[in-house]
């Protein structure tokens, strides 16, 4: 006798012979007797069931909605670059967010409120014209995105555009590139809530390189300096190329015309109870050339600190040549001294570290141009003089000067005359003034 695991029904038997029933039988649908439907919506049954517990009452709980927006609410949301070019300046300092030939300049705009109606379309600036137009689509669950996803969207929009960055790369940095544009606004808003004149800027980008490619992301702050076509009946328009830069009282500007906006720069000198104070002049040559001046006949020192390399010396304007003939070659008014090196290392180990390694690559740098004539040794002589000509200071006992370039007399044949200048000159200010090495 064998064993079956399984259970042979015989459908061709009447239904009646059997308790199983056949689901594509019509007679299922039809026959609800034998399994009645109970009636949700019918509210004159009790709350509870025949042994005597409760039966919770579900008809007052709504449905769950799985969106925290309606479905037929669209709050998708377009990114598109938006090209700038600037000619006429000089593209240095600041000013290199706008050379397209060594690097290109990717700013994202960031906003908190719904400027319009319309849909939300956020640009990203650059100076790359290979880079297409074409708006694309994203999609969010907020109306108005916050700031953290709309610089992910951007840089997502940015690394599908670009062919030069691997997956590899941009999966590594993406996250680091996102949290420093972030805190790039926390500065920028620190800067321009300040309420003071100082000139201290905040650069509102940051540099990113990849083997020889250099990139400049930033945030996007418009110029806003009103534009008006002379002669023509154009109305005017604002300036929309990006700022590089942010000053207290929310002062920016593009490097064309920042200048134009702040014609007035203020300078700040050193009163009688050492603080410093603006002084509202012109900041032009003659304005500087008497700040000098002040500076050296008060013998001021500044204190100059370098973090990333944990050093510090000491800084001050001298002149040489006040009781003396000029020679060609030997026009310049102010010199500057340096002095004081000190090595002052950061009571972090880890960052004291990285600093020393700095300087020692600093130190290999200069002094791998160091000049020994044939026959010679390497002699501290030989270091000092490559240590000078590269103005670089590595040593306690060490101390060199720098000319004042643009500052210079005018004539060398004869001994300078105050009413040959606009601004004051050392040259007749005795020898108890004059500060010589």
């Amino acid at each position: 006798m064998t064993s079956s695991n399984s259970i042979v029904i015989d459908w061709s038997s009447s239904s009646s012979t059997h308790s199983f029933i056949r689901i594509d039988d019509p007679s299922f649908s039809q026959n609800n007797s034998l399994y009645p439907t109970p009636d949700i919506d019918s509210r004159t049954s009790l709350n509870n069931n025949n042994d005597g517990y409760p039966i919770k009452d579900f008809s007052s709980i709504s449905s769950i909605s799985l969106t925290t927006t309606p479905p037929n609410v669209d709050n998708s949301f377009l990114i598109s670059f938006k090209k700038f070019h600037v000619t006429r300046i000089h593209k240095a300092g600041y000013n290199k967010i706008y050379e397209f030939r060594r690097s290109k300049s990717f700013f994202f705009e960031i906003v908190d409120h719904h400027l319009d109606t319309n849909q939300l379309h956020l640009r990203i600036h650059t100076n790359d014209y290979l880079m297409s137009t074409t708006p694309i689509k994203y999609h969010s669950t907020s109306a108005l995105p916050n700031a953290k996803y709309q610089i992910s969207k951007g840089l997502q929009h940015f690394f599908s555009s670009q062919k030069v960055i691997p997956r590899r790369i941009q999966k590594k940095y993406f996250d680091m590139i996102r949290q420093k544009l972030l805190d790039r606004i926390t500065f920028i808003k620190s800067r321009e809530s300040k309420i003071n004149n100082k000139n201290t800027t905040t650069k509102t980008f940051f540099n990113f390189s990849y083997k020889r490619y250099r990139f400049h992301f930033g945030i996007f702050i418009p110029c806003d300096h009103k534009i008006e076509a002379k002669g023509l009946s154009i109305p005017p328009r604002l300036c929309e190329i990006p700022s590089p830069i942010v000053m207290s009282d929310n002062r920016h500007g593009c490097g064309l015309h920042f200048f134009h906006k702040y014609p007035a720069a203020i300078a700040f000198v050193r009163n009688e109870h050492g603080d410093f104070t603006p002084k509202n002049q012109r900041h032009n040559k003659q304005f500087h050339a008497n700040l000098t001046f002040d500076r050296w006949i008060t013998k001021e020192s500044k204190s100059i600190f370098s973090s990333r390399t944990g050093i510090s010396y000491n800084s001050r304007y001298i002149v040489c040549n006040s009781n003396r003939k000029l020679r060609p070659g030997r026009t310049h008014i102010y010199h500057k001294l340096m002095n004081n090196f000190q090595l002052s290392p950061s009571p972090n180990s880890r960052t004291a570290k990285k600093q020393q390694i700095r300087f020692e690559r600093s130190c290999r740098r200069i002094l791998s141009q160091e000049v020994i004539k044939p026959g010679a040794v390497s002699s501290t002589s030989t270091k000092l003089a490559a240590a000078k000509k590269g103005r670089f200071l590595f040593l306690p006992s060490q101390k060199f000067t720098t000319p004042l370039k643009h500052l210079r007399y005018k004539k060398t044949v004869d001994i300078p005359i105050q009413k040959d200048y606009n601004f004051t000159i050392p040259h007749y200010f005795g020898v108890n003034t004059n500060t010589t090495i």
